[in-house]
């Protein structure tokens, strides 16, 4: 028995209501012309809506028992494509595409980053996913080192929030479903993407304490005070208490006038987070992997 498979089963509630999923899908930005790809179809209730309104329907399901049996619900769909795959290892398209999708809450970040970092990130993704999640991402009720480093190249919306009688079986915890658009003018210009990433993730490595101190050798106690007036945060901020439109004005200033020896104190700086985040990441899985055979 696969594991992970399992895991990704059980950890679903699959929609109800054929008539609120149509509606959702209709109100959504996609057309007749697009390919859509849906991440852990389950009984088909998304796809069936898809397929009703999309050119191609990419259907992804890592259960073999659910895969077998959308196969033969669908078998008859010409636009259709039903996979038995873990998406987290499924290469994604080379062209255009969007995503609509009820994704299994114990993978939502593994789902949103390989969309989001991917060398081609979907034009448009609907995400059923839990709130405080969407919160997290989208940096809804504040800014968070994903949504800061996110936010230059895509824009986040909650577009529907879901009754828990809306689902089987019923979840916990609130559920939205979190519209992902990528942008067409980037905030940030593509010669200035690892500047600003490592700038971003040099100010959030240092959350045990604010920005004044974990700027200290990049801008000038005057400059740094200036620059709180300025753009209107307090010196004492810490990361989460920008608005995102004062981490790029601080970003602007920093780009036009630091001097290139302060810049260089920020380099590599996303790099090495990513590196501890991945190794923290390592020793979560482990673990989860080791309760699950326990537990068993």
């Amino acid at each position: 028995m696969n594991t992970r498979r399992t895991k990704l089963s059980q950890s679903q509630n699959f929609l109800r209501n054929m008539e609120l999923v149509e509606q959702l899908v209709q109100k959504s930005s996609l057309t007749s012309d697009d390919m859509v790809l849906e991440i852990g179809p389950g009984k088909g209730i998304i796809t069936n809506a898809l397929a009703k309104r999309c050119k191609r329907v990419i259907a992804i399901e890592a259960d073999k028992k659910l895969h077998d049996n959308l196969r033969d619900k669908f078998s008859t769909f010409a636009n259709v494509e039903n996979l038995h795959e873990d998406f987290l290892k499924f290469p994604l398209p080379k062209y255009d595409y969007k995503v609509f999708s009820n994704i299994p809450f114990n993978v939502t970040a593994d789902i949103v980053k390989k969309l989001l970092d991917s060398g081609n990130a979907p034009k448009d993704s609907y995400l059923i996913i839990q709130k405080e999640a969407a919160a997290k991402y989208g940096g809804l009720k504040m800014e968070t080192l994903f949504s800061t480093l996110h936010k230059p190249w895509f824009a986040f919306s909650i577009v529907h929030k879901f009754q828990k009688s809306d689902f089987s079986p019923r979840p916990a915890v609130d559920t939205v479903l979190l519209r992902i658009e990528k942008l067409e003018n980037p905030l940030i210009d593509e010669r200035n993407a690892e500047a600003f990433r490592d700038f971003v993730a040099f100010g959030f490595s240092s959350m045990k304490t604010n920005l004044k101190r974990g700027y200290k050798n990049v801008f000038g106690h005057v400059q740094f005070l200036r620059l709180a007036t300025d753009i209107g945060f307090s010196a004492e901020a810490k990361p989460t208490d920008l608005t995102f439109e004062q981490w790029l004005a601080i970003f602007e200033y920093f780009s036009k006038n630091v001097e290139s020896f302060r810049k260089a104190k920020t380099r590599g700086a996303f790099a090495k987070l990513t590196t501890q985040q991945k190794s923290l990441q390592k020793i979560h899985r482990t673990r989860t992997a080791r309760n699950w055979k326990n537990a068993r």
